[in-house]
């Protein structure tokens, strides 16, 4: 299973292109969880609540900038 963290969309292009993206895995039969970071959970705190529940792959949906918290905090 796959923990996907997504950057908080910054526009409806954005917001539709996620919701392509999990139409596209779903399609492919792509299992997994999908969060988005918020001012109420960061990208750092959403890498650790998918460590703990025992996620083996965490995938980072967003800019470079996003990328790498989500990576240090792993």
């Amino acid at each position: 299973m796959y923990y996907y963290i997504l950057e908080p969309p910054t526009s409806r292009a954005v917001r539709q292109t996620y919701q392509r993206l999990r139409d596209y895995l779903t399609n492919l039969g792509i299992a997994g969880e999908m969060v988005a970071a918020s001012p109420a959970r960061t990208p750092e705190e959403l890498a650790m609540m998918g460590i703990e529940k025992g996620y083996g792959t965490i995938v980072a949906v967003g800019g470079d900038a996003f990328v790498n918290q989500v990576a240090e905090s792993i």
